[in-house]
């Protein structure tokens, strides 16, 4: 737009034969206030589609519970036993993203923050187990000799927010070596916006997403990380 104000945008247009059409696009910007700062900003959309595992892993394995060994499996999306429980055809999940931050340098120093926000919807889980004493597929299970199911299913919607930091340092010795120094640290918070469940699941929310699943799935990035690094 100017020298000292860009603009940048982009389209990504996908076509899954299992999923249909998806349309993705971002927008850019970056303002070089003086020559050693400059504040940047973006906004974007996303599409990720179930993985083959997802969708198809079918794997028994045993687990120990309460002293007892108990078969238990992972169903794939399409069996009988997914199907009669009322859990439905895996889809995408989708995303917007948004971040905001700025550039700066002082003599051999630089520094980079950033803040971000990333919203999941429809995001894919494994779901708790469900028991041989479940009043909907205790039959199947039985018939199959297996103790316990999990599936995967399209349950939560998530939110993100956080901060990425890098301050570095680079000086010359010997007249032409190099050395530089790195501090990168990142600080990020994941909470649980929405559950989904169905008619059938009514009453076994703990079972179908409970704590102990809310939890591996918050866990699954971490509060914070920070590195130090020397080249």
């Amino acid at each position: 737009i100017t020298k000292k104000f860009t603009v940048s945008a982009a389209g990504r247009f996908e076509q899954y034969s299992d999923f249909g059409n998806t349309m993705n696009g971002k927008l850019a910007s970056r303002y070089k206030i003086s020559d050693n700062l400059s504040l940047r900003g973006s906004i974007s959309s996303g599409f990720r589609a179930p993985s083959l595992a997802q969708l198809y892993s079918n794997s028994t394995f045993t687990d120990i519970v309460a002293g007892q060994a108990i078969d238990k499996i992972i169903a794939k999306n399409n069996s009988p036993i997914t199907r009669e429980l009322g859990i439905p055809a895996l889809k995408q999940e989708v995303s917007t993203n948004a971040g905001l931050g700025f550039t700066a340098k002082i003599e051999a120093f630089s520094l980079t923050v950033d803040g971000y926000y990333v919203q999941i919807k429809d995001r894919i889980v494994l779901t708790g187990a469900f028991y041989s004493d479940d009043d909907i597929i205790a039959e199947e299970l039985t018939k199959l000799n297996i103790g316990a199911a999990q599936f995967f299913t399209n349950a939560v919607n998530t939110t993100s927010k956080g901060m990425d930091a890098i301050l570095a340092y680079s000086t010359m010795f010997s007249g032409k070596q190099t050395l530089k120094f790195s501090l990168a640290a990142n600080f990020n918070n994941m909470v649980i916006d929405k559950i989904y469940t169905n008619d059938k699941l009514q009453g076994k929310e703990d079972t179908y997403f409970g704590l102990r699943e809310q939890y591996f799935l918050l866990a699954s990035a971490p509060r914070s990380k920070v590195n130090f690094g020397i080249d």
